[in-house]
């Protein structure tokens, strides 16, 4: 993963880096927060994620990552955790956005150490659920 020399590049990163603030980070506040304490998720909410997610889903470009190349930059680092524990957690259906599925099951192929570094996060929502 190298840095862009390329401003349009370097301009896409950093719109998803600060996307990610009232986007994907919306999976921990409307989402996860409410769920690890017991409380429900309201509809409103789930629409506010979902709507932040069909943008994402309209962003992509299959084959591309976030910021339109062939390979994953920190943008991409940075969305895919707050994607992940939803699913991990089992409280967002993706399935209806196929572009962020192929874009994450694309950074799960990439990403050599994915899976080791899911592997506590997936024990973490095992415990939390059993409760």
């Amino acid at each position: 993963m190298a840095t862009s020399t390329d401003p349009k590049v370097r301009g896409r990163v950093n719109y998803w880096l600060h996307w990610n603030h009232s986007g994907t980070r919306l999976s921990t506040l409307k989402l996860l927060r409410p769920a690890f304490h017991g409380a429900a998720i309201t509809e409103e909410d789930r629409k506010c994620f979902s709507s932040a997610i069909q943008h994402l889903d309209s962003q992509l470009t299959p084959g591309k990552f976030v910021a339109g190349t062939t390979s994953p930059t920190i943008a991409d680092l940075l969305l895919l955790p707050e994607l992940d524990q939803l699913e991990v957690a089992g409280l967002f259906d993706y399935t209806p956005y196929g572009n962020v599925v192929a874009y994450m099951a694309s950074l799960r192929l990439v990403l050599v150490s994915y899976e080791a570094n899911i592997a506590p996060v997936r024990k973490v929502f095992e415990a939390a659920m059993k409760k």
